[in-house]
């Protein structure tokens, strides 16, 4: 009989905000290991593609071919479904040629939740003053009008329904 007390549990953390990547992070989703990649990303001023996706895998790595950097999270069975990063291979190597701050990295839908909790409070909320708060947030990232057009429509659509 095995004694439970010894067995050698792995490293597992969640993420929290401020908090670099590493291996052995935990995510309630995919969608999580996304917006905790777009959030380093911005955080570091560098931009990064999605290179494989499955339902059970995901490969993410710097959009500069010389750079090493590289992510892999995929879905746990034994940790009840949560995605674990298993590969980090980091941080960026790549130089920073200028600053990119057009909001490339930040997709409608990750605006859209990053927005909610203001648009909960005040659905009147104007888009310039939404945009405001992105930049303001991810240190001077701009994203478009449209995107924070189409994100608040959304949000204001999950909130209230069709």
């Amino acid at each position: 009989m095995v004694d439970p007390s010894h067995v050698e549990i792995p490293f597992v953390s969640t993420w929290k905000e401020g908090m670099n990547l590493c291996k052995g992070l935990t995510f309630a989703n995919k969608i999580e290991v996304q917006r905790v990649l777009i959030i380093c990303a911005l955080n570091e001023n560098k931009h990064f593609m999605i290179s494989r996706s499955t339902t059970k895998k995901l490969y993410a790595k710097c959009v500069d071919e010389s750079c090493k950097w590289y992510v892999c999270a995929v879905i746990k069975p034994n940790l009840h479904g949560l995605w674990m990063v298993t590969v980090y291979v980091g941080p960026y190597t790549c130089i920073p040629i200028g600053v990119r701050n057009d909001g490339r990295m930040m997709t409608c839908n990750f605006i859209a939740s990053d927005i909610l909790k203001k648009l909960c409070e005040d659905h009147t909320t104007p888009i310039k003053h939404l945009r405001s708060m992105i930049e303001s947030k991810y240190q001077s990232h701009k994203s478009s009008y449209y995107k924070v057009c189409d994100a608040k429509q959304k949000t204001i659509r999950k909130m209230f329904g069709n």
